[in-house]
């Protein structure tokens, strides 16, 4: 720039003390640009310098090489062509190199392409929610992002890069799954299937007049709206109280026949049971079987014995079975004591009305004191007054031996 650095007067054929070269930004003094050992009139001489060059190397993420550039100071690098890097986008280098002023080295810099997760419920179950981790800890630092929940038709996204990953769906009355899957350069869907927790049921079986707890009433579960053998599913009993619990029902719709004896048997169509449902109070009531009195009749006797009949009004043996059944007597007052003769026994029923309507009263120890024959009466009621047979009886006294 012709500024001058020092001036020096020299002799003749004397040679000339040079100053000490200045600096110059991005630049290599290499000497001057004239001879001055021999000086031998007015002379001019100017410093001479070199740019200096820096080499630029552009690296891939893998510190992989993609170019390399020599650049003068000062001056900007030209870069290679863009990279390509498997699932990842390039999105420029990390650190400018418009003006250089050293060596430099330039890396290239990617972002993950990310990349769409289908969770699909195979039961198109709507609210499970899916956490997803990036470790098989499943643990709050390894988790990714917030969870996804399930829509109406059971699916779930979420977006995410490639990489393996550990799911957890979670669903109210539903077991806890866990799973894995892997992205690997596109989208992906993971099925998964939740298993349902079986529910209970807890009642009563109630007599539908005192509504008292009936005890050993059965209960039999079938699937769907039918009792066929095909679709029994379980069964149990009431206790002495008349409570009973159904045990690991599977969810879904189901029909239960409640048998007890002496009640009509009743059909529920209604029992729906949830995943995981507990359903307490699912209580039942029986009616009564109706058992009308038609006839009392004597159907066999011995010398100290005699068996009824009971018939209904339908022409069934009278079940005197039931709790609430009737049972047979000697009428008050009309019995074989009664009588104008010293008669001694103890009636006893053994037993009283059977399943099968029948009934034998034994007098035990009978004795009569008699010395010819005798014609004695008793009557047999229901213990309700309702219905009496009358029964006459003819004794023989043959010696000692009474025939009757």
């Amino acid at each position: 720039n012709d500024e001058v650095i020092q001036e020096h007067i020299v002799d003749h054929g004397s040679a000339a003390e040079p100053p000490e070269p200045p600096e110059r930004e991005g630049y290599d003094f290499v000497g001057w640009d004239t001879d001055f050992d021999n000086v031998t009139g007015d002379l001019k001489v100017a410093a001479t310098y070199e740019i200096r060059t820096y080499a630029v190397d552009f690296q891939d993420w893998d510190e992989t090489v993609l170019a390399s550039r020599t650049v003068e100071h000062g001056q900007a690098a030209t870069p290679p062509a863009d990279p390509q890097r498997y699932d990842h986008r390039f999105v420029g280098w990390d650190t400018d190199f418009d003006a250089i002023t050293g060596d430099l080295v330039v890396t290239a810099q990617y972002e993950p392409l990310v990349h769409t997760v289908i969770f699909q419920g195979s039961s198109l179950l709507s609210d499970v929610v899916i956490e997803v981790f990036d470790d098989a800890a499943l643990d709050a630092d390894s988790r990714v992002g917030s969870p996804v929940a399930t829509g109406a038709a059971g699916m779930a996204a979420k977006d995410l890069i490639s990489g393996e990953y550990w799911f957890n769906a979670v669903r109210e009355g539903y077991e806890e799954l866990s799973g894995s899957f892997v992205i690997d350069g596109g989208d992906v869907t993971v099925p998964f299937t939740l298993v349902p927790k079986p529910g209970s049921v807890v009642g009563m079986v109630l007599d539908e007049i005192t509504g008292e707890g009936i005890h050993w009433a059965g209960l039999a579960v079938y699937a769907g709206d039918s009792a066929d053998s095909e679709a029994f599913v379980t069964a149990t009993v009431s206790n002495h109280e008349g409570s009973f619990r159904l045990r690991n029902i599977k969810p879904g719709e189901y029909t239960v026949m409640i048998r007890a004896h002496g009640y009509e048997t009743k059909m529920e169509y209604d029992l729906r049971v949830r995943p995981g449902e507990h359903i307490l109070g699912w209580d039942v009531t029986l009616d009564r079987v109706i058992q009308e009195i038609d006839t009392i009749t004597l159907e066999d006797f011995g010398a100290d014995w005699m068996a009824f009949r009971v018939v209904d009004v339908d022409g069934q043996p009278y079940d005197g079975t039931v709790p609430w059944a009737v049972s047979l007597r000697e009428m008050p007052g009309q019995t074989l004591r009664d009588m104008p003769h010293d008669i001694v026994y103890d009636a006893v029923w053994d037993p009283n009305i059977n399943a099968d309507g029948r009934a034998v009263l034994t007098y035990k120890g009978l004795t009569v004191a008699v010395d010819s024959d005798v014609e004695l009466q008793t009557t047999i009621e229901t213990d309700d007054g309702a219905h009496n047979l009358e029964v006459v009886l003819r004794m023989n006294v043959i010696g000692d031996v009474q025939e009757r």
